[in-house]
């Protein structure tokens, strides 16, 4: 389907104009975060471009067109894109009437925000985050609860790429107090901090294989 070979995809029914109707085969709980990776593309603007071509086409990389309140006036590759309020959007009036996308360096977005290069920054690293508490610039670090999870685990067994399967179990780990000694010497909170580079995880509990 994503080559374009597809001439039907089973399970989306059009309603109305606005309206699309999707039946799954089996039930999921992050249908509703999955279902959709990418954005909503316009059939009308794309009919003359290949799915194969899509990627690399001007009109998704130079000239996108979205549902969004804002429409794409300039992209600068590898730079910075612009964007400006799309007034006839559907839902309640954009509030600023500009907003450029800036690509900074991670070690130069304080540094950024601090001279008033730019607004704001998002998604920002633990470092980053530290580091802009310590500003004198009265810069503010917002944060929420996130939906992720991780989940920490052993390469216990040899793995076939050849086969694509499983291979044999790695000796050291076939001892279970080996196993459980491991997970109980991990410094967890700290290691995840670190590897996620959050500011803070919880902990929900330990995670063992059935067999230990």
């Amino acid at each position: 389907m994503h080559n374009g070979d597809a001439d039907h995809l089973s399970g989306i029914k059009k309603k109305d104009k606005y309206t699309m109707e999707v039946t799954f085969d089996k039930k999921k709980v992050n249908y509703l975060t999955g279902f959709i990776s990418g954005p909503l593309l316009s059939k009308k603007y794309l009919s003359d471009v290949l799915v194969k071509d899509l990627a690399k086409s001007d009109k998704i990389r130079k000239h996108p067109i979205g549902i969004g309140p804002y429409k794409v006036k300039k992209i600068v590759q590898g730079e910075a894109i612009q964007l400006e309020r799309f007034n006839d959007y559907w839902q309640v009036k954009p509030s600023l009437e500009k907003i450029e996308l800036k690509v900074i360096d991670q070690p130069q977005m304080i540094k950024a925000l601090e001279k008033g290069d730019i607004d704001l920054v998002n998604d920002a690293t633990a470092p980053m985050a530290k580091e802009a508490k310590k500003s004198k610039e009265n810069i503010k670090v917002l944060s929420t609860p996130s939906l992720e999870y991780a989940v920490i685990g052993f390469v216990s067994h040899d793995y076939d790429k050849a086969k694509n399967k499983t291979g044999k179990v790695r000796p050291k780990y076939e001892n279970k107090e080996l196993r459980q000694a491991l997970m109980y010497a991990i410094d967890r909170k700290n290691g995840l901090m670190h590897t996620l580079m959050v500011t803070e995880v919880k902990l929900i509990r330990m995670c063992y294989p059935l067999n230990g």
